[in-house]
C-alpha cells in the first residue's frame, strides 16, 4: 500500500522517474485529499513500496524525469513550458521555467526520459495525430523530432547499455 495512513487519497499517479544519482524512485500523483488542486512529489521504496510525500508542487507538471544531477524535468500541464526543479527544494517552489517546448504543449499523458548514457532529454508528446518522441534542449527546450507514432504512448524509459547500468540496486 502506497499510502498506508490514507492522508493523501491517492487519485492518480502522473509519471515515475528513477534518479540515478540517489538510486531512489520519484512518483508525481493527483490526491483526492485537495480535490486535485495540485500535483504531489513523492519517493516510493522499490522494495516495499512505502511512500513518503515530499511536498505539493507548485506547478501542474506531467512527464517527469531526472537527470544524474538530480535536476528533474516536467511539462506544464496544458502548456508548452518546460520547467527544472530539485527534490530538495520542491516545498520552497523554486521551479526554473526553461522555454517554450514550440508548439508542443501537454494536454495528455506525456511520458519524459533522460539517457544517461548521452545526456538527452526525450519526450512523448502526445496530440490529435498520434504522439512524436521529441529530443527536448533541457538548457533552453528547443526540441526536434525523432519520431511519430499513430498511438499514444503512456510510458518511456531508455535502457542503458553499459554492464552494471540497473534499474534498481
Amino acid at each position: 500500500d502506497l499510502d498506508p495512513e490514507g492522508k493523501y487519497a491517492i487519485a492518480r499517479f502522473n509519471d515515475l522517474a528513477y534518479s540515478t544519482q540517489n538510486k531512489t524512485l520519484y512518483g508525481n500523483f493527483y490526491s483526492d485529499s485537495d480535490e486535485w488542486a495540485s500535483p504531489y512529489l513523492c519517493t516510493i521504496d522499490i522494495y516495499t513500496g512505502q511512500m513518503t510525500v515530499l511536498g505539493a508542487l507548485s506547478v501542474d507538471v506531467h512527464g517527469m524525469t531526472v537527470d544524474d544531477k538530480g535536476n528533474f524535468y516536467a511539462v506544464g500541464y496544458g502548456s508548452s513550458q518546460l520547467y527544472s526543479f530539485r527534490a530538495d527544494n520542491v516545498t520552497t517552489e523554486k521551479y526554473t521555467q526553461v522555454g517554450s517546448l514550440g508548439g508542443y504543449s501537454a494536454t495528455a499523458h506525456a511520458p519524459m526520459a533522460w539517457d544517461h548514457e548521452t545526456d538527452e532529454l526525450f519526450w512523448a508528446q502526445a496530440g490529435e495525430h498520434g504522439t512524436r518522441l521529441l529530443r527536448v534542449n533541457p538548457a533552453n527546450a528547443n526540441v526536434e523530432i525523432c519520431a511519430s507514432v499513430s498511438e499514444q504512448m503512456t510510458g518511456l524509459y531508455i535502457a542503458g547499455s553499459t554492464v552494471g547500468n540497473t534499474f534498481a540496486p
